[in-house]
């Protein structure tokens, strides 16, 4: 793997924990660069996620969301899979970030 979503969590705590505003995340995300991999992300929506449990009993809270992904952060060749990483970050009152989720996923 090129990074892990361990890795990528220090790096979230360390550079844009939570807190954070919402442009220091996003310039976060810009400024990331994983042996030449640069994380692509959508606008900012300023909604809940839809059909999401990802903040069990905190749905409530969230005021605005941004999606971020990462493609081929690794491979495994005997699967024929490459894994892409997928980061959703959710924001409160005042647009702050309250929470994240990292996903690394397989696909062929």
């Amino acid at each position: 793997m090129k990074m892990t979503d361990e890795e990528m969590e220090q790096r979230i705590k360390e550079e844009s924990p939570i807190g954070s505003s919402k442009d220091r995340v996003i310039a976060f995300l810009d400024s990331v660069n994983i042996h030449g991999l640069k994380p692509h992300h959508g606008e900012y929506n300023d909604e809940s996620p839809i059909g999401t449990n990802a903040l069990e009993g905190r749905q409530n809270e969230v005021r605005g969301y941004l999606v971020a992904g990462i493609p081929k952060v690794g491979r495994d060749p005997s699967q024929f899979q490459v894994y892409n990483m997928n980061i959703i970050f959710y924001f409160g009152t005042g647009e702050r970030l309250i929470a994240y989720k990292i996903q690394t996923l397989g696909d062929w």
